[in-house]
């Protein structure tokens, strides 16, 4: 089957301006960033409509978070323990 790669990436006026002209493929379904074609293992080819659709398709919202937007989640652990440098201090101090 091969991998897939949208290339020719084109943004913003230039992607709204390719759509209108047919010269790309909305990727993900938005109107501000396009692709010209998609190469499959390194190689252009006409790819079938479900591959195409793959790439050009909306994304579905997945655990109620768009995928057009950032989202950035992290667990941030800041116990002392966490740092070795600072538990050997704090070991010091207690002694």
């Amino acid at each position: 089957m091969g991998f897939w790669l949208p290339t020719g990436l084109i943004h913003g006026a230039d992607a709204r301006m390719a759509l209108a002209d047919g010269r790309g493929h909305a990727l993900l379904g938005g109107n501000d960033l396009a692709f010209s074609s998609l190469t499959r293992d390194g190689v252009a080819e006409n790819a079938p409509a479900d591959i195409l659709g793959k790439f050009t398709s909306q994304r579905p919202n997945l655990a109620g978070l768009s995928p057009h937007r950032t989202a950035i989640m992290a667990i941030l652990n800041i116990t002392p323990d966490s740092f070795p440098m600072a538990a050997s201090i704090l070991v010091m101090m207690r002694a």
